[in-house]
């Protein structure tokens, strides 16, 4: 069993290079650059509360817990948001007024779940639900961020997720575990990470997330006013950390990407596509994408997936057929993608994933409102408010015709917290 580490808090890059291309029958691209990077060392920070540390054991499996207690929480009106699932991104109440079956259960306006008795009628209980969800797409570390900011990240020990300081003292609505420690959105629109000064935006920022681009410390962040923003940081530099903010021309925006290696795309307000890696889709009705090595993915508006191979330039060394991820007829909500596979959420909330190649993957039945893939992993939220973590093979050495069915990440992310 793979060695993970958590990390618990009460508040809630591999280095780059052009590469060459060439086919033979299945999609086929060289890197130009290593893998695997160096682990950064760093040191830890200084915890300002008890730490309780935990083995779980198969494979020495450690909790890091840290305490503390949020100054604004699920019952706070600037909490409430709406869930991907309903028309958002940032998570929310998924509740609806009506008659109940006994043992289901929801997240209500205040994000606290709902479980329906044997009369039929709906129960407040004190489960406060997960809000985001978040998956490094460098490491395969993954965070989920509770709506009273409270939040918990686990990754693999190379990621030094033990080692890593915690966050300012904020409450968070969506954190993300990387190479270079944490990174959080605050419920005020504000980035902030543990280990580097992210500088400030002269908007509100809705949502972020941070990969290695061209080998720096990539934090893109989507603003209020539908600009795309990359702060680059380096921490290489022989003359010492160098930063800079870059701005993506073409918008305003309503939804942003980035992927590893300097992969960007974005869907602008009036429904086309921009992206600096393939040849954007045709159309002015797309509401999200989906991308990462070898695929690229589109949502229209009328609920249909279409999905095509990335031009064969700097991306990366796979195998993965002639075919393309083909989902069932139907509308759909939401898409995401891994290394290896694309999944998308459909109107009856499930979760429906794809290998590249158009292999089903497989994922245990519930309804979901929204879900994350990077690297490879997919976390997602579900209607009670609980989250599900999956992993799959094949990408060690980014043999994707050999991509593993998912395996649920253990221990879980719930119950008892």
């Amino acid at each position: 069993m793979e060695r993970e580490s958590s990390l618990e808090h009460g508040f809630d890059p591999r280095d780059g290079a052009p590469g060459t291309a060439r086919f033979s029958g299945a999609v086929r691209i060289r890197f130009g650059y290593s893998l695997a990077m160096a682990r950064l060392r760093r040191t830890a920070g200084f915890w300002a509360s008890a730490l309780l540390v935990v083995t779980w054991g198969c494979g020495g499996t450690t909790i890091l817990e840290h305490d503390g207690s949020a100054a604004a929480g699920p019952d706070d009106p600037s909490s409430s948001e709406t869930q991907p699932g309903s028309a958002g991104h940032d998570g929310g109440p998924n509740a609806s007024s009506g008659a109940c079956s006994a043992g289901e259960a929801r997240c209500n306006g205040s994000f606290r779940r709902e479980t329906c008795t044997e009369a039929g009628a709906w129960i407040e209980t004190d489960f406060v639900c997960a809000r985001t969800v978040a998956v490094d797409d460098d490491i395969g570390s993954y965070c989920v961020t509770k709506a009273d900011g409270a939040y918990r990240c686990w990754g693999a020990e190379s990621s030094g997720a033990v080692d890593v300081p915690p966050l300012p003292d904020e409450i968070y609505r969506r954190v993300q575990l990387t190479r270079y420690g944490l990174i959080g959105l605050t419920e005020d629109g504000r980035l902030r990470a543990a280990e580097f000064t992210i500088p400030e935006s002269f908007s509100q920022v809705v949502t972020f997330r941070q990969t290695n681009m061209w080998g720096n410390v990539g934090v893109c962040s989507l603003r209020s006013d539908g600009a795309f923003e990359m702060f680059l940081y380096n921490p290489r530099e022989p003359d010492g950390p160098s930063t800079r903010t870059q701005s993506v021309e073409g918008g305003p925006f309503s939804r942003m990407y980035c992927a590893w290696e300097g992969m960007t795309a974005a869907v602008r307000a009036d429904g086309t596509v921009l992206s600096n890696h393939v040849t954007p889709p045709p159309g002015n009705d797309f509401a999200e994408l989906a991308l990462s090595v070898g695929i690229f993915c589109g949502l229209r508006t009328d609920g249909t997936i279409s999905c095509h191979r990335p031009p064969a330039d700097t991306i990366g060394d796979l195998d993965v057929g002639p075919d393309l991820p083909a989902f069932p007829s139907g509308r759909y909500r939401s898409i995401t993608a891994t290394v290896g596979v694309v999944c998308a959420i459909d109107e009856q909330d499930a979760l429906v994933c794809r290998r590249y190649d158009g292999r089903d993957m497989p994922v245990p039945p519930a309804r979901y409102v929204s879900a994350e893939g990077g690297h490879n992993v997919v976390c997602a939220v579900r209607a009670d408010g609980s989250t599900a973590c999956f992993r799959h093979g094949g990408v060690g050495n980014l043999d994707l015709e050999n991509v593993s069915d998912f395996a649920p990440v253990e221990p879980p992310l719930d119950p008892g917290w």
